[in-house]
């Protein structure tokens, strides 16, 4: 079982600019944030708190909250977005929008600089399936993957759309 924890909000992500792939950091508000988001996990049997190497901060308060070995990964980066790093959310959302329609016949396609739906596949979507074969564990991600696996997947990851302030739990079928 997988514990998705939908990440905070960075300082891009609160000024309304995209988070690349460059470690942001996260504002004292986002850190209390983070630690109340994650006390339902209490007492679970996770055996590990995941996340990208881009997110080791975020991962490790996680970990000191719950008391529990924190593990980062490179395939388990977020989405990336290339060029437009810092550009204004609602500029990438329009990209990524067009993006999701050439997808369907051109998964090879990326963006400038970034993913193509067939990267992102290769390498976060492959991890998260083995991630299901193994023990539960609690993984960060952030909410730019989690709509572009839920809008392009057509078995979706969270069903009734994304709340963030929420924990999503994912079983293997």
């Amino acid at each position: 079982m997988i514990y998705l924890v939908p990440n905070v909000p960075d300082k891009l992500t609160r000024k309304g600019r995209e988070s690349g792939w460059q470690k942001v950091p996260l504002d004292r508000e986002a850190r209390k944030e983070l630690k109340l988001r994650v006390e339902p996990l209490k007492g679970k049997d996770i055996s590990a708190i995941l996340g990208s190497d881009l997110d080791s901060h975020a991962t490790e308060i996680i970990g000191d909250a719950l008391h529990i070995p924190v593990r980062t990964d490179f395939a388990l980066r977020r989405f990336n977005v290339g060029r437009h790093h810092a550009a204004d959310r609602a500029h990438v959302d329009e990209i990524l929008r067009m993006m999701i329609e050439r997808w369907k016949e051109h998964p090879e396609h990326n963006i400038k600089g970034g993913d193509s739906w067939l990267s992102f596949s290769k390498r976060f979507i492959k991890r998260f399936q083995q991630l299901l074969d193994g023990p539960d564990v609690a993984l960060l991600v952030d909410e730019r993957t989690l709509h572009i696996a839920q809008k392009q997947e057509a078995a979706q990851l969270v069903a009734n759309g994304l709340k963030l302030d929420r924990i999503y739990v994912v079983k293997k079928n």
